[in-house]
């Protein structure tokens, strides 16, 4: 009869919270599309409770598109903002948390499973303080939601296991989290934040100079082994630090221009000051960044002079343009503040995760590339306030027909707004390279970048992506220092000296710099590595 009841039961499955990308609705709305796919007949009722603030209202209008496209307008319900949590949970039959950076906690696990809801949640963070896999609830590698749908279909299929985890969570719930309980351990957080280091790293952006901060977090971690580090990023630095063990947080700063630009330093401060910051290590050095620092009420700030707001450090370091690399220049920083940086290495790191390696496994077979042949890459974009350091694109399409001609693949990245360029490429090699460009995400980009045997590229991200995967580069260097910007061993560098450069510039009519560095010159080195 319970059998029965069970095949006639209409599931219904939340995720709650505030419409914000990094609670991975997007992830949840994919996986609920997969089991319906999978199996039509399937009766489950999705709903996402939470409302957009008016800044996120692009967002929510997104969430909307993706369920009508997914054609999912009878399995899912936007439920808006709810004011009875338990009364809402209590009418789920599963909750599912699919945020996918850390979160400090992750409160609304607990109500659920003081409610008596199973549980699947996101491995990230402070979640998996709350959540053991397989006792009080199951866990699923962040963004997969193919591991979301095998998770939910496991809990709709197994009625004991249901059972188990609701008693195991309400358990977990009425031991860890009773009053008595969560005063005693407050007050033993207060302790322990008085006896360490809260630590912020400030690096807002960009894809590149988040990589590049790497090495100083990892030193401060071997330096401070019992502080709690957080890095003060944007959404694509905190898809770059994913997995990242060296950190406890990560802090996002959403970047504004106009009265939007100092209502976000605002609310970056008021988190700030919550946090009980002892030191900042400001690898940014820019107006934001300082005044965050400082109305954070950080009691210690250190940085470079640059600009007359890096009076508001507490201590300013001269050599804002020193002429060394980037990872030794930020560890002058790290000098002030008591490091002897002589004992750390400045060796890149990033760390794609299994799901990463599938996917650009899967990504290769598809386009017929041999496991057992060879792959070079090739990056002709640069960021759009970067122009200047764009090598033509026909000799690219040279590089690709003359290594074709020695069966050679190539594959093409960049982000999407590139995605021209590289059809030019294409059409005038003749030689049909592989186009990945806005096809991965910065991790899968990392683990195409290190299945190549070189890769060819300009000043930008994807070099420090290929330094910390130990892939070596041929690059071009022509507005910009390699002697400020070039972070490994190994690398070719192209760099005219010319009278003119390095100058900086964005945009450049002439673009002589790199238009004198011939392909002939290029495909020698890429030889010369490739023979090694």
């Amino acid at each position: 009869q319970d059998k029965d009841q069970d095949k006639e039961k209409i599931y219904r499955i939340g995720i709650i919270g505030r419409l914000t990308p990094i609670k991975g609705h997007p992830v949840f709305i994919k996986a609920i599309h997969r089991l319906i796919s999978r199996d039509p007949g399937l009766k489950i009722k999705a709903f996402i409770i939470g409302e957009a603030s008016r800044e996120k209202e692009d967002y929510f209008i997104e969430l909307k598109k993706q369920v009508k496209k997914l054609r999912l307008d009878d399995h899912l319900e936007f439920s808006g903002r709810k004011s009875d949590i338990p009364k809402v949970l209590g009418e789920l039959d599963i909750m599912v948390l699919a945020t996918t950076v850390p979160e400090a906690f992750g409160r609304v696990i607990i109500e659920a499973q003081a409610v008596g809801v199973p549980v699947i949640a996101t491995r990230v963070g402070g979640v998996v303080d709350v959540v053991q896999d397989g006792s009080n609830g199951l866990l699923v590698p962040p963004g997969d939601d193919r591991a979301i749908g095998e998770a939910i279909l496991k809990l709709i299929k197994d009625k004991p296991l249901r059972d188990s985890l609701v008693q195991a969570g309400r358990r977990s719930v009425e031991e860890k989290f009773n009053l008595n309980t969560m005063a005693a351990k407050t007050l033993q957080v207060y302790e322990e934040v008085n006896a360490s280091l809260n630590i912020l790293v400030i690096k807002l952006s960009a894809l590149g100079d988040v990589i590049l901060s790497i090495p100083s977090i990892r030193a401060l971690r071997e330096h401070f082994p019992q502080a709690h580090i957080s890095l003060l990023t944007d959404e694509n630095g905190s898809h770059i630090v994913k997995g990242c063990p060296y950190l406890n947080e990560v802090v996002i700063y959403h970047k504004h221009s106009g009265p939007n630009k100092w209502r976000e330093i605002f609310r970056l401060a008021g988190i700030l000051s919550k946090g009980w910051f002892d030191i900042s290590v400001d690898l940014q050095n820019n107006k934001v960044s300082h005044l965050t620092a400082w109305l954070g009420g950080i009691r210690q700030r250190y940085g470079y002079k640059k600009g007359i707001s890096s009076k508001l450090l507490t201590t300013a370091l001269d050599g804002a343009k020193m002429k060394i690399p980037p990872v030794e220049h930020q560890f002058r920083i790290l000098s002030a503040i008591g490091l002897d940086i002589k004992k750390h290495k400045t060796k890149l790191e990033l760390w794609p995760s299994v799901d990463d390696q599938k996917y650009i496994d899967n990504f290769l077979k598809e386009q017929w590339v041999n496991p057992s042949g060879v792959l070079v890459g090739i990056n002709p974009g640069s960021s759009p306030r970067w122009p200047s350091k764009r090598w033509p694109y026909k000799n690219y399409a040279q590089i690709c027909q003359v290594l074709a001609a020695r069966n050679i693949r190539t594959v093409i990245t960049g982000t999407q707004k590139e995605l021209k360029l590289a059809r030019h490429i294409a059409a005038d090699s003749k030689a049909k390279p592989i186009i990945a460009v806005g096809k991965t995400s910065v991790l899968q980009l990392a683990e195409l970048v290190r299945r190549c045997k070189v890769f060819i590229c300009s000043d930008t991200a994807v070099l420090h992506a290929a330094a910390a995967v130990g892939t070596r580069c041929v690059v071009f260097f022509g507005p910009t220092d390699p002697a400020r910007h070039v972070c490994a061993q190994g690398h070719v560098i192209m760099y005219k000296d010319l009278k003119c450069s390095p100058c900086y510039k964005g945009h450049c009519y002439t673009r002589k710099c790199l238009k004198i560095i011939s392909v002939d010159e290029i495909l020698t080195e890429v030889f010369k590595i490739l023979d090694n």
